[in-house]
């Protein structure tokens, strides 16, 4: 895995993804999960939830920001956040409490992505801002869309008012990708940036990066740069000395 110096040099680049749905690589199941998620954005004229399930690396932030940006291109008002960067924005830090004239302005927004909610089963503030937040916006005729590592039947510490929220709306479950389909990602990332990486390039790279997409396109990117300015080939030696893997 990446050590420090590996982790320093890729903060080096403000990556920031070109997600939309037309780039979502879809395998076996995850097609549904995809059409579901477009189902739902595009039914503008009607409130509610939905919940997007999956691993990690499964695809579920580049959904929740792809939803945005559909949602934006039709001149609407959406916004994705973190949730653990919404709860420290939200928060008021002294007392420990929530800041809900600073929640209540989001209501100018009427498309809400939030990734990250299993984190809400360790963050018992969280989970009162979530369900404030969750009852005033679906009222004002809002949308929220989640994306979760972890199905919220099974978090063990959700308040049981706040769970039932999240699964009266719609659950999508993304499944488990292979390595296989993770090499097609990452080639593909590279053709985009008009770089043919080897296959051998390919698998070592899937067998120790982060499962993320990513984390694929800011190694790749890493890689480019440093083999014009170092005057090298992109292969596995110039990834192993670049990333310490």
């Amino acid at each position: 895995m990446f050590d420090t110096e590996g982790e320093q040099l890729f903060l080096l680049f403000n990556f920031i993804p070109d997600d939309h749905f037309g780039n979502f690589l879809v395998e076996g199941k995850n097609k549904v999960a995809l059409d579901s998620v477009i189902q739902f954005i595009d039914d503008t004229d009607n409130p509610g939830a939905m919940v997007v399930v999956g691993e990690t690396g499964t695809g579920k932030t580049h959904l929740l920001r792809a939803a945005i940006r559909r949602w934006n291109d039709r001149s609407e008002n959406g916004i994705c956040f973190h949730c653990s960067e919404l709860i420290e924005k939200m928060a008021v830090r002294q007392e420990k409490e929530i800041d809900f004239g600073r929640l209540n302005q989001l209501l100018n927004h009427r498309m809400i992505s939030l990734d990250g909610l299993e984190e809400l089963d360790q963050n018992e503030l969280g989970q009162e801002m979530i369900l404030y937040f969750f009852n005033l916006f679906l009222d004002h005729g809002g949308k929220l869309l989640f994306a979760s590592r972890i199905h919220p039947v099974s978090m063990k510490r959700l308040r049981p008012e706040l769970r039932s929220r999240l699964l009266w709306g719609n659950i999508v479950e993304l499944s488990p990708i292979n390595d296989q389909f993770l090499g097609r990602i990452m080639k593909k990332i590279g053709l985009d940036r008009s770089i043919d990486l080897s296959d051998d390039l390919v698998n070592y790279l899937v067998l120790r990066l982060p499962r993320s997409v990513a984390a694929y396109a800011k190694a790749i990117e890493v890689l480019d740069w440093q083999s014009s300015k170092m005057s090298r080939n992109i292969s596995i030696p110039l990834a192993k000395e670049l990333f310490q893997l």
